[in-house]
């Protein structure tokens, strides 16, 4: 699954948010939803630092990257045939 796509609240695909949305929907205090959300992010960051390193892209490029648009550009083209690019 493509992060982009997961992470459209509207799309069947994003069921890792489901959690996220019924705390709010049940009334859920706002620090309650933030440590929902909080959780789902850090795992979806995982998985997308996942599938990058899968492609030879590892965090440490995107640190030593992180000052040039065109470098970095560049590094998400490495995934350019996945579609987390």
């Amino acid at each position: 699954m493509a992060e982009n796509e997961s992470l459209d609240l509207a799309s069947p695909r994003a069921q890792r948010w489901n959690a996220d949305r019924d705390a709010a929907q049940k009334g859920a205090s706002s620090e309650e939803v933030g440590a929902v959300t909080r959780k789902t992010f850090l795992k979806a960051m995982r998985n997308v630092v996942k599938q990058f390193e899968e492609y030879g892209v590892s965090t440490g490029d995107f640190i030593s990257k992180r000052g040039s648009p065109c470098e970095l550009k560049m590094l998400v083209g490495q995934g350019v045939t996945h579609a987390i690019a």
